[in-house]
Formats: structure tokens, C-alpha cells, sequence
């Protein structure tokens, strides 16, 4: 999540299997990488470092995409 508390989903938990927090086959791994790939990926190309609606971040809902994160999730798939 973005922050303790939070409901609001971010990338940076893609990071999780990679640094050997959890392993990539752990069930909250895969729910996790199901989450971002439903709320994050943008026409299944691009994901968005964090959900972007009501952020107050000044960029419009939808835009923010992070090449760092595709990547991250193209890491997760080889895992």
C-alpha cells in the first residue's frame, strides 16, 4: 500500500519477491501481483507507480506512468 493504512494499492510492492522479502510463490505475492496487473496496468503495457485518482499529486487521474515499475513486473513474471 502507499502507506501504513492506506487502501490505496502501489507498485513498490512489486519489489517484494525481488529484494527476497517473501518468495514469488507465496499466495500474497501472487494476489499482490494480480492487484497491480487489475489497478496499475494501463492497456496492458505500462504500470502506474500508484493509483492515481484523489491523489492531489497535480498529475490528472490516470497519467504516471513509471517505466521502473514495468520493468519491476516484467521481473516478477521471470521469478
Amino acid at each position: 500500500m502507499q502507506a501504513y493504512g492506506s487502501k490505496r494499492l502501489d507498485a513498490s510492492l512489486l519489489l517484494i519477491p525481488m529484494v527476497g522479502f517473501l518468495p514469488p510463490v507465496d499466495p500474497r505475492v501472487r494476489g499482490t501481483l494480480r492487484a497491480i496487473e487489475d489497478r496499475l496496468l494501463i492497456d496492458g503495457e505500462f504500470v502506474l507507480r500508484y493509483e492515481t485518482e484523489h491523489v492531489g499529486d497535480g498529475l490528472p487521474a490516470g497519467k504516471g506512468v513509471f517505466l521502473a515499475c514495468s520493468f519491476w513486473l516484467v521481473d516478477n513474471y521471470m521469478l
